[in-house]
């Protein structure tokens, strides 16, 4: 899916970059999903309530949010995405050990390892978009980013399906945690050789060349200030849109990713390791969508179009969330049917395709 590259090595080196960038955010899931599968657990166990999840999770949101802004508008721009990538990793794999650490001790440790784990990884995904703007030609970006996507997705059903049968032969919350923080550990170590290169001019190759529709177009220097990276943003309807979407976007993403092993465990008639499997119906689902929009975004058919496909699904994940709300409210206390449950979860997913449709629109 590479599309038309100009010589064997740009080829090959495109190869190991995709690569390393997919194998750092695939292994920032593995101290990421650790929380979702062992909430259930550790509210079981009396180490934190519902009360405290949901503190620890808003936080986590919070500078996960904060740290996207500071590590695409300064770090990324100014270091490039391979040290970016780098220093997530390491950065995740202190936090995680920290979190598993202090977890039995103190609440307020838990609440700051996983508020600086989450500010760490907001970085990656900036840095991961710039390695694909400088090693990629904008003619595939919808294609690669889809398929980058894949990573946190099917990554994080991967991880979720692991966790799960880890938990059902009796391995702690703790346990998982360690798990992931050396397994990021080692992923990190590798994936910093394969990305030793900054750009294609450090191969011998000729430097990616931006589209006319980019904001940035018509500057030939790179922004030197803060104020020339964000001015022509400021300038674009279509950025504020985006952000807005966004916003929304990782709201609705990042509450499910966290809540659904619980809700499926509370409201539907499935065991605790059950609901952590079960969960991967919904990032599977999204994980398959995702590809075939990449798909849709970069074909010649749909370029005039992308602004209709993206109405369809936002209309389609609102009718998901409100039939999923609806019979929350109606059901009450009562059980809700697992497999319809389910299904809205995969419509949900279905629909929630925002990174590859914002990458499109950017470029």
């Amino acid at each position: 899916f590479f599309g038309a590259l100009r010589t064997s090595r740009l080829r090959r080196w495109q190869t190991i970059i995709f690569v390393s960038i997919y194998a750092i955010y695939f292994g920032l899931y593995l101290c990421r999903s650790n929380l979702t599968v062992t909430i259930p657990g550790m509210i079981t166990s009396g180490i934190i309530d519902k009360e405290q999840v949901g503190t620890m999770i808003s936080l986590g949101t919070f500078t996960y949010m904060a740290g996207k802004l500071m590590g695409g508008t300064y770090l990324t721009d100014r270091l490039g995405g391979r040290p970016v990538l780098i220093v997530t990793g390491i950065g995740t794999v202190i936090f995680t050990l920290l979190f598993a650490i202090s977890g039995s001790k103190s609440y307020a440790m838990m609440l700051f390892s996983w508020a600086a784990n989450r500010m760490a990884q907001s970085c990656a995904w900036p840095a991961l978009i710039k390695s694909i703007s400088v090693w990629f030609d904008p003619s595939s970006h919808g294609r690669i980013v889809a398929a980058a996507s894949t990573s946190y997705l099917f990554g994080d059903a991967v991880v979720r399906l692991l966790y799960g049968a880890l938990l059902a032969s009796g391995w702690t919350w703790e346990g998982i945690f360690y798990f992931g923080a050396v397994s990021m550990a080692i992923i990190t170590i590798f994936a910093s050789v394969g990305l030793r290169h900054r750009d294609p001019t450090s191969i011998g190759e000729q430097a990616i060349v931006g589209t006319s529709s980019n904001v940035y177009h018509s500057t030939s220097d790179k922004p030197e200030s803060f104020r020339d990276l964000i001015f022509p943003l400021l300038k674009s309807l279509p950025f504020y849109l985006l952000l807005l979407m966004s916003i929304g976007l990782t709201f609705i993403r990042e509450t499910l990713r966290d809540w659904i092993p619980l809700f499926l465990e509370e409201k539907t008639h499935l065991t605790q390791s059950q609901a952590a499997l079960a969960s991967t119906f919904y990032i599977i689902v999204g994980g398959f969508s995702t590809l075939l929009v990449g798909n849709l975004m970069d074909s010649k058919k749909f370029q005039s179009r992308k602004a209709w496909l993206m109405g369809i699904f936002l209309i389609l994940l609102i009718i998901f969330l409100s039939i999923l709300s609806i019979i929350q409210i109606i059901v009450g206390d009562e059980k809700i049917n697992t497999v319809l449950a389910l299904v809205l979860l995969c419509g949900i997913g279905m629909t929630l395709t925002g990174d590859t449709f914002k990458l499109k629109v950017e470029n």
